[in-house]
């Protein structure tokens, strides 16, 4: 079965990734 699972666990870990680098912007 290729459900959505996979692709919105992807675009959540890219939303994870995006604030991560923001705060690494801020730190920096």
């Amino acid at each position: 079965r290729h459900d959505k699972a996979p692709l919105a666990a992807a675009t959540g870990n890219w939303t994870r990734w995006i604030e991560i680098l923001r705060v690494l912007e801020v730190v920096a």
